[in-house]
């Protein structure tokens, strides 16, 4: 089973690096994780409740705007205080005037205070395909820049371009379904998952890794 275990922050993602293995011994020990996720079924990923409510402080949730009223739908990346980063599925064919995003957030059922409710000016998109999921990331200018306080909202750190992560673990946040077709939990989450190199990786992306492993946790 997939435990939390002590990690250290590299490039905005919360990374545990195992000692270097041969390549073979790594491709072995991908394969195995791919395995035991698919074997595993829906109770072998474990997903923690967040317990520290600004430990993600780049978290947010993107909200589908109805009127005076809005919901979750994804989440997404605090990049600065313009623009957050987030799923080109999630906007994929919505006008920027259907959504929203909320920083700073925690429990989405009550307001704490530390919130901030922004409308969405500008939607970027590149060469998405809605088919195959290729290039399914999407850029949201904000209508009014975040105020960045690095307690509550602050932006994640992206990775130098020469920077590669070709093993270890990654955290996961949001409030995505904890299995398939399961509950939508209204406070944060977050569950650690193993890097899987391009090879490993690559004869998932067809279908999509959720379609392939539907067990996995979709925060």
């Amino acid at each position: 089973m997939l435990r939390a275990q002590p990690t250290s922050w590299v490039g905005g993602l919360s990374l545990r690096l195992r000692e270097k293995l041969p390549s073979k011994t790594k491709q072995a020990e991908e394969r195995r994780a791919v395995v035991d996720w698919e074997e595993g079924g829906k109770n072998f990923i474990t997903v923690f409740e967040v317990r520290v409510k600004a430990e993600f402080p780049w978290q947010v949730s993107l909200q589908l705007v109805s009127g005076s009223r809005s919901r979750h739908i994804c989440g997404g990346a605090v990049l600065s205080p313009h623009w957050v980063i987030t799923a080109a599925h999630c906007v994929w064919e919505l006008k920027p005037s259907r959504l929203c995003i909320v920083a700073g957030d925690y429990d989405l059922y009550i307001a704490e205070g530390h919130e901030q409710r922004v409308s969405i000016a500008r939607i970027v998109l590149d060469q998405y395909q809605k088919d195959t999921f290729s290039n399914d990331i999407a850029l949201l200018q904000l209508a009014t820049p975040l105020r960045i306080d690095h307690v509550w909202v602050s932006p994640i750190c992206v990775p130098d371009p020469s920077q590669k992560f070709l093993q270890g673990d990654s955290v996961v946040a949001g409030w995505g379904r904890l299995s398939e077709s399961g509950s939508l939990p209204h406070i944060l989450q977050h569950v650690t998952l193993p890097i899987l190199s391009i090879t490993v990786s690559q004869p998932l992306q067809e279908g999509g890794l959720c379609k392939v492993y539907p067990q996995l946790p979709t925060v």
